[in-house]
C-alpha cells in the first residue's frame, strides 16, 4: 500500500505569510501555476525553501526553481513584475544545478530599490509541480524566518510497494493458459503506464521552466 509522506516547505525570505489570494496579481491569487503562500519581506536575504535541488534561475534573477529528491517541484517569485527590472535589485549567489539545504542562501534582493520603483516586493511560494498533492499546516499571518518552520507542508502519496497489479500476478501465473502471453501483456500496460508518467512530469517541468523564465 502506498503511504503519505509530508514534504516542508519554508519561506525563503524573513516576513510574514499571507495568502496566495492576497497577491495583487490573477496569476498568482487564481492558483493558475499552483498553491501556496505569498511572504511580505522585511529584508533581502533569499533562501531555498527546501532540501533538495536548485533547478532553475531566471536571467534576471528575479525567479526560481527548487525539486526536492521526492519530485516536488516549487517556484519562488521575488516580486511582481520583477522580470522588467533585468536583475538590476537581484545579486545570486548560487547558480542552478546546486544541491540545497531549506535555509541556504543563494541570492539578495535589493527591497530599497523595489520600493523607489514602486515595485510590490511579496514573494510567491509555489507547489507547481510533481506528485500530486494537498496543501497541511499551512501558516497565514505569523512572521517567519527561512528553514526555522515551514509555512506549509504538502502531503503526497509515497511509490513504493508493490502495486496491487504486481501483488495479484503469482495468482494469474496458477492460471497456466498462455503465461507467456500475460507477460508480455503486463510489459506493455507497464510500459504504457512509465510512458504516460513520464509524459505527465515532463509537462509539468516545462511548466517550472516557462513560469521562471522571462
Amino acid at each position: 500500500m502506498a503511504k503519505s509522506i509530508l514534504t516542508a516547505v519554508y519561506s525563503p525570505l524573513n516576513g510574514k505569510v499571507v495568502p496566495l489570494a492576497d497577491v495583487p496579481d490573477p496569476v498568482f491569487s487564481g492558483k493558475i501555476l499552483g498553491d501556496g503562500v505569498a511572504i511580505i519581506p522585511s529584508d533581502g536575504r533569499i533562501c531555498s525553501p527546501v532540501d533538495g535541488t536548485l533547478t532553475t534561475v531566471a536571467e534576471s534573477g528575479h525567479a526560481f526553481g527548487f525539486q526536492t529528491e521526492d519530485g516536488i517541484e516549487l517556484l519562488v517569485h521575488v516580486g511582481l513584475e520583477t522580470v522588467s527590472l533585468k536583475g538590476v535589485p537581484f545579486t545570486i549567489e548560487v547558480e542552478a544545478g546546486t544541491k540545497v539545504k531549506a535555509g541556504d542562501p543563494i541570492a539578495r534582493v535589493d527591497l530599497d530599490y523595489l520600493k523607489e520603483h514602486n515595485i510590490e516586493s511579496v514573494t510567491p511560494v509555489i507547489f507547481c509541480g510533481g506528485p500530486e498533492g494537498n496543501l497541511k499546516n499551512i501558516a497565514i499571518g505569523e512572521t517567519v524566518a527561512p528553514g526555522k518552520k515551514p509555512v506549509y507542508q504538502i502531503e503526497c502519496q509515497a511509490e513504493g510497494a508493490p502495486e496491487p497489479a504486481e501483488a495479484a500476478a503469482p495468482k494469474k501465473a496458477e492460471a497456466k493458459p498462455q503465461p507467456v502471453a500475460k507477460k508480455e501483456e503486463k510489459k506493455e500496460n507497464k510500459e504504457s503506464m512509465i510512458n504516460f508518467d513520464l509524459l505527465q512530469n515532463l509537462g509539468k517541468v516545462l511548466l517550472t521552466v516557462v513560469a521562471v523564465m522571462p
